[in-house]
């Protein structure tokens, strides 16, 4: 009966002990599931890479510098061309090179270097576009004046140079700017005028050009030719008279033409009006245009 007891006894311990070890094999088979969960999580880091692909068209701005140098190039070749314009056509090509200009520099954003010069060319050649407007307006249609200017011409050619070559007007290329000059009023500066320039020297005022340049020769004849040598007239270009290009690079000069009032620039035609609210004028103000 003892044998039997503890052969009963070894038994069960046989079984408790296999018990055992199933218990501790199930969670050895969670442990081996877990670890690889943790690969089903590696897919979702692949949709990062679109946003680095996201940030590729910053390069975008690198073409802002270039519609500003063409914009600036527009407008030069717009200066070019009324140098030479004489009929109501060219005035038309020169307003529409200035209005195309007058566009390119709108596109400059504010986030560009170039935003701030931009303007101050917008302002610049808004003037030059109202002018060259302003000429084609004034210059006669070519069915009632074709003939009449091609047998005036040669008459008026030869003594052109020698009468106008001091006052630097024979660049001037159309005739309506210079059609008060024959007339003594037009060529004497008013009272006005003439009070204007003198307090424009008094401040110290100077004004920068060319020759060549046709708005300032339209400067000079606002002011009239007595009133005219008052002010203060620096040439910028080499090849005219009394030229003095040191001073215009000293004063940084890119446009012609530019007042130097009480230290401060301003470019493109300005009216009577305009100077004696620039330079403080508190004199007589019945000009004359």
């Amino acid at each position: 009966m003892l044998k039997f007891t503890r052969l009963a006894a070894t038994v069960s311990t046989i079984l408790l002990t296999l018990t055992t070890a199933c218990s501790q094999g199930e969670p050895s088979q969670d442990a081996s599931v877990t670890p690889a969960s943790p690969k089903l999580t590696t897919s979702p880091p692949s949709r990062k890479p679109p946003k680095a692909n996201s940030a590729s068209p910053t390069p975008s701005p690198t073409t802002q510098p270039e519609r500003f140098q063409e914009a600036l190039d527009t407008g030069m070749g717009a200066a070019v061309i009324a140098q030479s314009a004489t009929s109501r056509d060219d005035w038309n090509l020169v307003s529409t090179r200035w209005q195309t200009a007058i566009n390119l520099l709108k596109t400059v954003p504010q986030s560009s270097q170039n935003y701030p010069t931009a303007q101050k060319k917008i302002a610049e050649y808004q003037r030059n576009l109202a002018y060259a407007q302003q000429q084609a307006k004034r210059v006669p249609k070519p069915t009632k004046t074709a003939s009449l200017p091609l047998a005036a011409v040669p008459k008026p050619a030869t003594p052109s140079p020698s009468a106008t070559a001091p006052t630097t007007r024979q660049p001037l290329p159309s005739s309506p700017v210079t059609a008060p000059a024959p007339g003594q009023p037009s060529a004497s500066a008013g009272v006005a005028e003439l009070a204007l320039a003198k307090h424009l020297k008094k401040v110290g005022a100077k004004l920068y050009g060319t020759y060549w340049c046709p708005y300032c020769n339209q400067q000079k004849v606002l002011f009239g030719e007595e009133a005219f040598s008052q002010i203060n007239y620096i040439e910028c270009d080499p090849r005219g008279k009394n030229a003095r290009p040191a001073l215009c690079r000293q004063a940084k000069i890119q446009g012609f033409p530019t007042w130097e009032i009480k230290g401060k620039f301003y470019s493109g035609l300005q009216t009577m009006q305009e100077l004696s609210e620039l330079s403080g004028y508190k004199g007589d103000r019945n000009f004359r245009s």
